[in-house]
């Protein structure tokens, strides 16, 4: 059996119909992992027998006549997220070596599926995914070309098969990026479904747990097994709200997808003529498609990054070396504070804290702050809107392929890339970008947005777009995708 070409349906079936053994499983997915992990610097952290004993847990519960609905599925998480057995970087230096005494809620419901963590993702500087090369670790890169860089470490992992299921978090749209340029799955959930504890929040409005695989089905496998009220998490308060139900009998020509005109001009001329092929192929296979204005998008995007710099330095304030954080030797109170955030926080994350706090200060708090909450509040009603007219908007994922590495250093270039995911992070609808088309011979994906709650309903037409308008998954053991 070619455990590289297992989704993780097909491998939580094969564990628990003792076709194959966790243990088996999961020492074949390490070794693959450590050897490419030399190549594409995807993993900061690979377990070794943390991993094989906990496969071994899930082979005793089998044999035992369990039943596990993830059983033996090798996962990797975020190093912002906590798991209690491997470190927990935070993409700081500072934080190298710190192990949490607790688990994510999230990574907790998923060992308890019977998954098997087997490493922790590379992370940008302190959780940020703006800039991966600026990493402590160094940039994680993409394997369809090994010169560009991944927005998503773990989307990266998925398309060489270092493991099946990747649990990391979303703000400005890292994720759902990642998996755009990396030819693989990535849903951004409505916020509530699934429990932030456990998670290094830097943007309390914004930040999220979310989920990628190599397959639409898998998505559906993991995000059912992680979804649910948390007492520890009271935005989860949500999820024991009446929600829009599943309509997994839904057929295209019931199917209302709306595509926005603006979101073609914001792309590059190549995106542009891929995404009006992706709308053409949709409408001949049946779906009704509309045209919707959204004339925020540049709006929003300048109100998200003005709120989420002020939440981050408000956030990052508790990162003094007395609270929280490794303290820096120093002569008096001002110098620790000086030493120890220059040693916790990289360049991104010290540009936040300081314009953060510039823009909450006293005079620029009216004049920046707020008037940014008020894009916010105008941005959602545009999108509820839109949503009104529609089942499922689709947008472009990023507005270019894959950045070079050399790339990563123009900062407002990276800002602007987020045009299509930040705007949607704003307004609390649940997103799935799933592949679309190649350009240059790269990955491209859509985002297919769904209504609030309507995360099943979302992953069960991404499976139906999917089986009508076929896309390769890239894949293989060579550490290069396609």
């Amino acid at each position: 059996m070619n455990y590289f070409d297992l989704t993780a349906v097909k491998a939580a079936e094969a564990v628990n119909n003792k076709e194959i053994s966790a243990r088996h499983l999961i020492e074949n997915i390490l070794e693959h992992c450590i050897d490419l992990n030399k190549k594409l610097n995807t993993f900061t952290y690979i377990a070794g027998t943390e991993a094989l004993e906990h496969a071994d847990s899930v082979d005793q519960k089998i044999n035992s006549g369990y039943s596990m609905p993830l059983a033996g599925v090798p996962i990797a998480i975020g190093d912002n997220i906590a798991y209690k057995e491997m470190p927990a970087g935070l993409g700081s230096g500072a934080f190298r070596d710190y192990k949490p005494p607790f688990s994510a809620a999230a990574v907790e419901k998923l060992i308890g599926a019977g998954a098997v963590v087997i490493g922790k993702t590379n992370t940008g500087d302190m959780g940020i995914a703006l800039n991966k090369a600026l990493s402590p670790a160094g940039p994680a890169l993409n394997p369809w070309n090994i010169n560009r860089i991944s927005e998503s470490a773990g989307a990266a992992a998925l398309a060489v098969r270092q493991c099946m299921l990747i649990l990391e978090s979303d703000s400005e749209g890292a994720l759902r990026q990642g998996a755009a340029t990396c030819g693989v799955f990535g849903l951004r959930p409505t916020p509530g479904r699934i429990s932030r504890y456990g998670l290094n929040i830097c943007s309390g409005s914004f930040d999220q747990v979310g989920l990628a695989a190599a397959a639409v089905a898998d998505v559906s496998l993991a995000f059912q097994a992680v979804v649910g009220y948390d007492e520890r998490d009271i935005l989860t308060s949500v999820s024991r709200e009446s929600r829009v139900k599943s309509e997994p009998g839904k057929i295209p020509n019931e199917i209302k997808l709306a595509f926005s005109p603006e979101s073609f001009d914001l792309i590059d001329p190549i995106s542009a003529e891929k995404l009006s092929q992706f709308r053409e192929r949709c409408s001949s296979h049946g779906f009704i498609l509309v045209e919707t204005p959204l004339k925020l998008l540049n709006n929003a995007l300048k109100a998200f990054y003005v709120i989420t710099y002020a939440e981050t330095s408000s956030t990052f304030a508790r990162f003094d070396g007395i609270r929280y954080g490794r303290a820096a030797e120093a002569d008096n109170l001002e110098d620790l504070y000086y030493k120890t955030r220059r040693l916790t926080f990289g360049h991104e994350a010290q540009r936040r804290s300081v314009f953060g706090t510039y823009l909450l200060s006293k005079g620029n708090f009216e004049h920046y702050y707020q008037q940014a909450l008020k894009v916010w509040s105008l941005v959602k009603q545009e999108f509820a809107e839109t949503m009104s007219n529609c089942d499922f908007l689709v947008l472009p994922t990023v507005k270019s392929t894959a950045l070079k590495e050399s790339e990563d250093s123009d900062f407002l270039k990276l800002l602007d890339e987020d045009i299509f995911t930040a705007p949607v992070t704003m307004t609390g609808l649940p997103s799935l970008t799933l592949p679309a088309w190649r350009e240059n011979n790269f990955p491209a994906g859509i985002q297919l947005i769904g209504h609030p709650f309507s995360d099943e309903m979302l992953i069960n037409i991404a499976d139906i777009i999917k089986a009508e308008i076929e896309y390769p998954v890239p894949g293989n053991s060579e550490g290069e995708a396609g």
